[in-house]
């Protein structure tokens, strides 16, 4: 009897665990479709909008304000970075790599943070939705690192291992115990948003870390899908 409560135990744990990933999965998808929605909506028509505004000004007014050139300058240039925000087109037209490289670029512009990439891949074996998540997770390491590492500098590598891409951002910030790392993974929604969108590749996600010896998170993620459980590693 009581090994059948432990049995029907085990399977209940076991088919939540299953459903609690494919709700976070298709969340997440269903965020990267509405975020791709919106970057299209701002840039085809609030961005023509303006544009067009902006082009009736130059005809109307011969002596143009020019503070009203700038506000009008800046209200597109905010339209246009909003948008590559939410949705990196550069991705869909030539790559992650470049798409990672013009993150690093925007990142080194707006903040006294050096970023560095070197990304061994061949872009030909990763699909659409490994492409957009390898984005979304450096995008979100970057973050962390801005927010609480207190790092001057940050290095992205990725390189292909067999059957898996192995990707690796580490910065020099001021890191934290390792006895931490679950309690902070539990708190901190930047870790559980990488915990799944390493989830949602099958993939698994190690963090490493000491008070004054920066962080490392690596990504490994099956270009198969293959019956990984992710966690988080110590």
């Amino acid at each position: 009897m009581v090994i059948l409560i432990l049995f029907v135990n085990h399977r209940k744990n076991k088919l939540e665990r299953k459903w609690r990933q494919a709700f976070s999965a298709q969340l997440i998808q269903t965020q990267e479709d509405e975020r791709q929605r919106i970057s299209k909506e701002l840039h085809d028509s609030v961005g023509q909008n303006l544009l067009f505004i902006k082009n009736q000004i130059y005809k109307l007014l011969p002596e143009r304000n020019p503070l009203l050139n700038q506000s009008v300058d800046l209200a597109l240039e905010e339209v246009r970075n909003i948008s590559k925000d939410l949705y990196p087109n550069q991705l869909e037209q030539y790559g992650l790599i470049s798409a990672v490289e013009n993150l690093c670029d925007k990142v080194k512009e707006s903040t006294n943070l050096f970023v560095s990439s070197d990304m061994n891949i061949n872009e030909i074996q990763l699909n659409k939705r490994t492409k957009i998540n390898c984005y979304r997770i450096i995008q979100e390491c970057i973050n962390n690192t801005i927010k609480h590492a207190r790092a001057t500098a940050i290095r992205i590598t990725a390189e292909l291992r067999e059957n898996s891409l192995e990707l690796v951002i580490q910065d020099n910030g001021q890191g934290f115990e390792k006895n931490n790392i679950h309690h902070k993974a539990q708190r901190s929604f930047g870790l559980l948003n990488l915990q799944e969108r390493a989830a949602l590749l099958h993939g698994r996600f190690e963090l490493e870390t000491q008070p004054g010896h920066g962080t490392k998170s690596t990504f490994r993620i099956p270009l198969h899908k293959q019956d990984l459980h992710p966690s988080i590693h110590t």
